[in-house]
C-alpha cells in the first residue's frame, strides 16, 4: 500500500475472499490533529467482517499507520484468511529504476535479505532467500523460496513452482520493484536497502565519440562575386479593363401629388366594413 502524500479522503484496503471475489477489508481513514502543531495521522478501522491486529498481534477497533510497516488483517468469519499489509510512502528512490545487465543469460538470481544474494534486499519483512530468477531459452522465470512474506508479479502471489514473465511484468517484494527482460532488468532502490553483486552489473549506453567538427576558420572560402545568384522570373499577366454604369435609385414617392380620395378611401371602406359587421 503506497500512502498519499496528501492527508485527506477515505480509502479501503482490498482483498480477495475465499471464493477468489475482490471484497472491501478495512477502512483508511484521517484523523486531525487536537493540536496545531501535530500532524494529521491516517489509521487503519476494523470493522465486524475483519480486523486489524496491533504490533502485539491482538484485534484492535483503530490502529494508527505508518510507513515502513507491517499490519496483520484477520477476517471475523474464516478463521484461515489473513492478510499482510506494508505501507510505503512516495519518494523517489522508489519511482526512479536502474538498469543492470544480465552477464549469464542461462544462469539464475537470488534475492533476499542475505548479503550473498545477487540482489540484496536490506529489508527486515524479507527472507535471507526470498525469490529467484530463472533465465533460459524458454523464457524467465520467478520462484518464491520464502519462508516470510510472499512474492508478488503484477499484484498476484508467486507459488514455488514459480511464474513465467513477460516483458513489462513488475516483481513486487516489499517495497522492492523489479521489471525483467530477457537481457536487462530495472530496479528501483528503495529506501537505499540495495545492494547488486554477482551476476549482474550495471549498464551504462555506450559512448559515442564525437570528434569536434572543425571551425569555419579552418577553411578557405572563395570570393563570390555579387552576381552568382539571380533572381526567379517573374511572371505579369495584362487585366481586361472595361467601364461600367450603375443607374441611381429611384427617387422618393412624393405623397403631394398622389390624390387624396387615394390615401383615405381604403380607411373608409374597412370603416364602413366594420359598421355592417355591428349592425347585424
Amino acid at each position: 500500500m503506497v500512502l498519499p502524500q496528501k492527508h485527506a479522503g477515505l480509502f479501503w484496503v482490498r482483498g480477495r475472499d475465499a471464493k477468489g471475489k475482490l471484497r472491501d477489508m478495512i477502512a483508511v481513514e484521517v484523523v486531525r490533529p487536537t493540536k496545531s502543531d501535530d500532524a494529521p495521522q491516517w489509521i487503519l478501522k476494523s470493522n465486524r467482517k475483519y480486523k486489524i491486529h496491533d504490533d502485539k498481534n491482538r484485534p484492535a477497533i483503530t490502529v494508527q499507520l505508518d510507513s515502513g510497516k507491517l499490519y496483520a488483517i484477520q477476517s471475523t468469519s474464516d478463521p484461515t484468511l489473513r492478510y499482510a499489509l506494508y505501507a510505503e510512502p512516495i519518494s523517489d528512490d522508489r519511482k526512479q529504476f536502474t538498469a543492470y545487465e544480465v552477464i549469464n543469460s542461462q544462469g539464475q538470481l537470488t534475492i533476499g535479505r542475505s548479503a550473498d544474494n545477487d540482489i540484496c534486499y536490506a529489508n527486515k519483512f524479507t527472507s535471507d532467500k526470498q525469490a529467484t530468477l530463472s533465465f533460459s531459452s524458454q523464457g524467465v522465470f520467478v520462484n518464491h523460496i520464502g519462508t516470510t512474506n510472499k512474492t508478488y508479479v503484477n499484484g498476484v502471489s508467486v507459488d514455488v513452482q514459480g511464474t513465467q514473465l513477460r516483458i513489462g511484468d513488475v516483481i513486487y517484494i516489499m517495497g522492492l520493484q523489479i521489471i525483467v527482460t530477457p537481457r536487462f532488468i530495472f530496479i528501483n532502490n528503495s529506501d537505499g536497502n540495495i545492494h547488486i553483486s554477482g551476476g549482474l552489473q550495471k549498464y551504462s549506453s555506450p559512448q559515442t565519440n564525437v570528434e569536434s567538427s572543425d571551425t569555419e576558420a579552418d577553411y578557405e572560402f572563395e570570393d563570390i562575386s555579387d552576381d552568382y545568384f539571380y533572381r526567379p522570373p517573374r511572371f505579369k499577366f495584362g487585366v481586361d479593363t472595361f467601364e461600367l454604369a450603375i443607374d441611381s435609385p429611384p427617387a422618393n414617392q412624393n405623397n403631394d401629388e398622389v390624390p387624396l380620395i387615394m390615401l383615405i378611401g381604403p380607411s373608409m371602406t374597412m370603416g364602413m366594413a366594420a359598421i355592417c359587421t355591428n349592425l347585424k
